[in-house]
C-alpha cells in the first residue's frame, strides 16, 4: 500500500511539472523573449479573432504597425547590445502604454511592431498611434558604457473598411501608411486612405 502512495505522489509531482513546463512552452511560444510582448503568431490569432467579431457585429477596429527610424544605424554605432537594449526598453515602455486585453501591443519582426485595436475608429487610433509616437521619441535609452540615446518611430494607422476582405487587407493598409510615414520624413503618423 505504501509503495502505491508512494507511486502516486510521484505521478502527482511528475504531472505538475510537466503542467509547468507546459504553460511555459506556451508562453514561450506566444511571447517574443526580447521584448517580452506578443509575438507575430500571437498578435495574427488575437487580431484575426476580434477582425471575425469586429466584421460579424459591425464595429470599429484599427491596426497600427509602426517601426524604429534608423534601427540599422543604432545597431552599426552602439552594436546589437545597444540595438536588444532599444527593443527591450521600448517592450517595457508598450507594455505601459497599451492595457487591456483589446490593445496587446506584438513585435512582429525586427523593428517592427503592431497594435489592434478593438472599438476604435481611425481617430481615436490615430490620437494612441500620436501619442505612442510621442512617448516613444521622449524615451531615454541608457546603455551600459553610461552613454544615451533617443529615437522615434514611424507609424501608419489603418481602420477596417468594407474593403477589407480580411485582417491582412488591414494590415496591408497600414503598412502602405507605415511606408508613406517614412516617405514623409519619418517620427510621424500616417492614417491610410
Amino acid at each position: 500500500l505504501q509503495m502505491l502512495h508512494d507511486a502516486a505522489v510521484a505521478f502527482g509531482a511528475a504531472h505538475q511539472e510537466l503542467h509547468a513546463v507546459r504553460t511555459q512552452l506556451e508562453h514561450l511560444a506566444h511571447t517574443d523573449t526580447l521584448t517580452g510582448l506578443a509575438n507575430r503568431r500571437m498578435f495574427e490569432i488575437h487580431a484575426n479573432q476580434s477582425f471575425e467579431h469586429a466584421r460579424r457585429y459591425q464595429e470599429a477596429v484599427s491596426v497600427i504597425l509602426f517601426d524604429i527610424d534608423h534601427f540599422k544605424r543604432i545597431n552599426d554605432q552602439y552594436g546589437h547590445e545597444g540595438g536588444d537594449i532599444v527593443l527591450g526598453d521600448l517592450g517595457m515602455f508598450l507594455k505601459m502604454s497599451v492595457r487591456g486585453a483589446d490593445r496587446p501591443a506584438a513585435r512582429i519582426g525586427g523593428e517592427e511592431f503592431a497594435l489592434f485595436l478593438s472599438h476604435a475608429p481611425a481617430e481615436v487610433a490615430h490620437q494612441t498611434a500620436e501619442r505612442l509616437r510621442k512617448g516613444i521619441a521622449a524615451l531615454k535609452i541608457t546603455l551600459p558604457s553610461g552613454e544615451s540615446l533617443q529615437f522615434t518611430a514611424s507609424m501608419g494607422v489603418a481602420q477596417c473598411t468594407a474593403d477589407d476582405a480580411d485582417l491582412q487587407a488591414l494590415i496591408r493598409r497600414a503598412d502602405l501608411a507605415l511606408y508613406q510615414a517614412k516617405h514623409n520624413g519619418r517620427n510621424r503618423v500616417e492614417l491610410a486612405t
